[in-house]
């Protein structure tokens, strides 16, 4: 795990190790975060459900790559509206199967489903605890996977999911796509 969440470039190997470049970004104060990112990044929420209650609708998962190894699932993935598509989040994440019961690795193995609503269906208890926010400087499949218009600079954060005893469950960083207004630096 890098060292920092964001200092000038955001590395997320291990997160990912699909290659590439790391992306480039600015560390944020939670409080300079603007609406309605700050509702949907600052809270210590699993990103799923959050997403959900803002698009009004269950969100599936879209993989764009993973790696399933004995230990760990490493994916980047999109999550998008059931409903009618609409792109919620991208997200580069490492899952941690020993930290889970069998029938919930199952599901995270067959990357159909957000991990928070697996999490949620197997009313498994976690802590969800964000460590750094950024601003984002897209690359061309950033910018092409949350269909970024031009200039735009889009918001995440870095997060880490626990058990309630404080095992790791996954190591996340979440990019979220423009919303409800465009914004340009």
């Amino acid at each position: 795990m890098c060292e920092t969440a964001c200092n000038k470039q955001l590395d997320l190997d291990p997160l990912t190790a699909f290659g590439g470049d790391p992306l480039h970004c600015e560390s944020v104060e939670p409080s300079s975060i603007p609406p309605p990112y700050q509702d949907l990044l600052v809270h210590p929420r699993d990103m799923t459900s959050t997403l959900e209650g803002f698009i009004g609708q269950p969100l599936r998962l879209r993989v764009i790559e993973k790696r399933v190894e004995s230990l760990h699932v490493r994916r980047r993935v999109l999550l998008v509206g059931e409903a009618d598509g609409t792109i919620a989040e991208f997200g580069a994440i490492l899952i941690r199967l020993e930290a889970l019961p069998q029938p919930a690795r199952s599901q995270v193995i067959a990357c159909e489903r957000p991990l928070g609503s697996i999490l949620t269906s197997h009313s498994l208890a976690f802590r969800s605890k964000p460590s750094a926010y950024f601003r984002l400087q897209p690359d061309v499949q950033t910018k092409d996977f949350l269909r970024l218009p031009v200039g735009a600079r889009p918001y995440g954060r870095r997060n880490v999911l626990s058990t309630p005893d404080g095992d790791v469950i996954a190591d996340i960083v979440e990019i979220l796509p423009m919303m409800n207004r465009h914004e340009h630096d």
